[in-house]
């Protein structure tokens, strides 16, 4: 049997003491034309997936082709180990449960469902 090295020094309880790191204070913040900046990059990413959103849900509010075919490409990548469809299959499972949770609302909600076996009859091989 094998023996165990054992350290000298024990290790702090806390790792952090919290004096880590810029201190939050008035003089280490960034200018306002910094920040005005900054609030514009997010307001595009924003509008860029507001746009995406509209792409795929028609005015009426229903999921237009453009939509179905992108979930029937995640779960068909999901099925075939691709990792971030895996993971973008969970998070928006995790988001819709969290949704639901919170608000209560769990009869109004409408879902829409994907029969599965017509997603076996899917062309994987692209």
């Amino acid at each position: 049997m094998e023996k165990k090295e054992k350290t000298i020094v024990k290790r702090p309880k806390k790792v952090f003491t919290g004096k880590e790191g810029t201190p939050f204070s008035a003089t280490n913040q960034p200018s306002p034309q910094a920040k005005s900046e900054g609030w514009k990059e997010f307001r595009k990413k924003r509008m860029l997936t507001q746009e995406l959103i509209k792409l795929m849900i028609g005015k009426d509010g229903k999921p237009n082709d453009t939509f179905k075919g992108y979930l029937k490409s995640l779960v068909v990548n999901a099925k075939l180990g691709n990792a971030k469809a895996i993971e973008a299959v969970n998070k928006c499972l995790e988001d819709d449960i969290t949704k639901i949770e919170l608000s209560g609302e769990v009869a109004q909600r409408q879902l829409m469902t994907i029969d599965p076996l017509k997603l076996d009859d899917a062309d994987t091989t692209d």
